[in-house]
């Protein structure tokens, strides 16, 4: 067993980034959870399964300095509540960490954001079928802010992110070098045919009337390889933005910008060139409110 003992290069952060890389999971016993620490090793901690036992109270001297509520105000939330049950005790805790979590101005820049955001579920179910066809090149179509072209490459696949923002696409280029950044639109993509191992593409597709859609869907087939795989994930009708705004056609509405909402069926219709492997309806809560997604995998 060794020790760490913080000191020149036998330190934590040193030493779980040697540990973390071939493990799967990782259980922890905190005193405290200290927010600076879990950022600095946050990218080697991604796809594991995590347990963080912490102590069953909050330090009132670490909260006054990282938070921006005045001190007199956490009395209300750190004052030990004297209970029995473990139940109680645990939830107590949770209301704590949360209202701390949520008030502080500690985390309020891009790299604690981006530490502190999850990778989406999506992104990881992906990846466990990348993995499993040992997979090395995928091309995130529609990149957004690059979040999962960032996830896939520190997984070790190369990546090609696509968007049509050039301050997005800069913005990327600039954190990390590995990812080949390309700032195009989607409906003019020309790789050559067969470059691809993995298409992924999380709402980036239903933007589009039927005709170019139909278009976009052949090119990718075009550019993926023989074997490989595309992920697609697009608005639905069960949403809570269809119908909302101004109808431009069928099942496309506009409110803000234009979003064409998609079924299962015109999922597959516009798949009928690939081997479906599955298409299944999804929600979860953006932007505090419940959206609704039809989810896609095929094969080439």
């Amino acid at each position: 067993m060794s020790s760490i003992t913080n000191e020149k290069d036998n330190n934590l952060s040193s030493a779980l980034k040697n540990i973390l890389p071939p493990s799967d999971k990782l259980d922890a016993l905190v005193g405290y959870f200290y927010f600076s620490g879990f950022q600095e090793i946050y990218k080697e901690l991604q796809d594991k399964k995590i347990r963080i036992l912490v102590g069953m109270e909050i330090d009132k001297n670490i909260l006054s300095k990282i938070s921006s509520v005045d001190i007199k105000n956490l009395d209300n939330y750190l004052t030990p509540q004297s209970t029995n049950s473990k139940i109680t005790s645990k939830e107590n805790y949770y209301n704590e960490f949360s209202t701390v979590f949520n008030k502080t101005d500690l985390f309020d820049n891009d790299a604690s954001l981006k530490a502190f955001e999850p990778a989406n579920n999506f992104a990881k179910r992906a990846l466990k079928l990348i993995k499993a066809k040992n997979f090395k090149t995928i091309l995130d179509l529609g990149c957004g802010d690059g979040r999962d072209s960032i996830y896939f490459s520190s997984k070790g696949l190369k990546v090609t992110a696509l968007d049509f923002s050039e301050s997005g696409i800069n913005k990327l280029k600039s954190q990390v070098k590995e990812i080949d950044c390309i700032f195009q639109d989607i409906r003019n993509i020309n790789f050559g045919a067969n470059t691809f191992d993995v298409i992924y593409a999380h709402l980036s597709l239903h933007y589009f009337d039927d005709e170019t859609t139909n278009k976009i869907f052949t090119n990718l087939y075009r550019i993926l390889k023989n074997g490989g795989l595309v992920f697609i994930k697009c608005k639905s009708t069960e949403d809570v933005l269809f119908g909302q705004g101004e109808k431009v056609a069928e099942n496309m509405w506009k409110k803000g910008h234009t979003r064409h909402f998609l079924t299962k069926e015109y999922m597959a219709e516009n798949l009928n060139k690939f081997k479906i492997i599955k298409i299944r309806k999804t929600s979860s809560v953006y932007h505090e409110y419940k959206s609704a997604f039809i989810e896609a995998v095929a094969t080439k």
